[in-house]
């Protein structure tokens, strides 16, 4: 069955969340970081079909890396 979709290429966010195990606001995040190219319509948000698959395609798409480099998100406490 194919994903929903309301115009040619774009996916609602939820539907994309949920193709990739995310979060919505995950993906929000993304979308405002440059890594998938979203846009609103009628108020609710939706990702390109082209960035979702790229995106989903990279090795560790989500990871933040922190200031020791560990990937922790800045939790750690190391120096």
């Amino acid at each position: 069955m194919a994903p929903p979709q309301t115009e040619t290429g774009l996916v609602p966010i939820a539907e994309a969340a949920k193709r990739l195990g995310k979060t919505v606001l995950n993906l929000l995040m993304h979308i405002k970081q440059g890594r998938l190219e979203g846009r609103e319509v009628e108020g609710e948000w939706h990702v390109t079909e082209e960035s979702l698959t790229r995106f989903a395609e990279q090795p560790h798409p989500a990871r933040i890396q922190s200031h020791c480099g560990k990937g922790c998100g800045g939790g750690c406490r190391e120096k």
